[in-house]
């Protein structure tokens, strides 16, 4: 049970974000406007796009937050995979766009170095966008939320473009012009890498990627050691957004009456449940000892688990 200050902190992250990435968007974008730094103009965009970002990853939150119905059985958690998926698309969209322009200017030449002020925007964006970064991620390892970690990226993004930023404007000012240029160019290449992860990661969980293969293993040994348990047949699990699905097969005796085998199946639901993290919903199924020898043939879950590409790392 998560306490009252993380959820707390879980609703308010986006909206401290939202305010510091509005405000970041004014500031850098007044400065890089007066200073006529092209490469701070570029950051003042990419804030903008961060802006929009966080709006949707607060609308996904709260969408996310709504409990199974009839028609979603399964709830709403899914709905930050997209969210990730637009924060990726729209850092990509944005990325492609700063080089273009960037490049253009360098290719029609007549450069000029910014005023000495744009330093200013650029180290203050690295403050605030650093700190955002810090307090949105713990809260996304906190309650295992695919919306909030993309949003976090997308402030650590801003802060490594702002770094590059500074050092173009310094170099610039030390009388190379061009570097304001290339730094917003290195910008729009830091943006494109992130949104390219979001985006990979986002598909995956929409495509019901399994969970990854240490925390299979971890399911695996806590259902095996709780008592009466023979053997596990089948195990799979999947994320739903921030929680875990896990469907799981245990072979008991075959000669204990129907009631404790439902004993048995809480009792690995509740170990599972207590030693693993963001676990939701736990399906046990119940089969015969004896019929799963008869049946199934398998000498061992752990070799067979799986399937191919996991038996070595099972059997390790």
């Amino acid at each position: 049970m998560k306490s009252e200050q993380c959820l707390r902190c879980k609703k308010l992250v986006p909206v401290y974000a939202l305010v510091v990435n509005i405000s970041l968007v004014f500031f850098k974008g007044i400065l890089g406007f007066i200073s006529g730094s092209v490469a701070l103009m570029a950051d003042a965009f990419h804030s903008l796009a961060d802006a929009l970002c966080t709006i949707v990853t607060i609308v996904s939150l709260k969408m996310s937050a709504h409990p199974e119905d009839k028609e979603h059985p399964y709830g709403h958690g899914k709905i930050q995979y997209f969210s990730s998926a637009i924060v990726g698309f729209t850092l990509l969209t944005g990325a492609l766009f700063l080089f273009y322009e960037s490049f253009l200017k360098i290719i029609e030449g007549n450069i000029k170095a910014p005023g000495s002020i744009a330093i200013l925007g650029a180290v203050i964006s690295i403050c605030l966008n650093e700190m955002m970064f810090r307090f949105q991620n713990c809260a996304a390892k906190e309650f295992n939320s695919p919306a909030l970690k993309a949003n976090a990226y997308d402030n650590r993004a801003d802060a490594i473009s702002s770094t590059a930023v500074l050092g173009g404007i310094v170099g610039s000012l030390a009388g190379y012009p061009v570097l304001d240029q290339f730094a917003a160019m290195f910008v729009a290449l830091m943006v494109a890498r992130i949104g390219l992860g979001l985006l990979s990661e986002s598909s995956k969980g929409l495509m019901d990627t399994s969970l990854d293969i240490d925390t299979l293993k971890g399911i695996y040994k806590r259902a095996v050691n709780v008592e009466n348990v023979k053997g596990i047949s089948y195990l799979r699990g999947h994320s739903l957004g921030e929680k875990h699905r896990v469907d799981i097969e245990i072979e008991v005796d075959r000669e204990i009456p129907v009631s404790q085998s439902d004993i048995i199946a809480m009792n690995v639901k509740e170990s599972i449940s207590r030693e693993t993290e963001h676990i939701g919903e736990i399906m046990v199924f119940i089969m015969p000892e004896k019929v799963v020898e008869l049946t199934t043939k398998k000498p061992s879950l752990l070799k067979k688990l799986l399937q191919g590409r996991w038996k070595s790392s099972l059997a390790s």
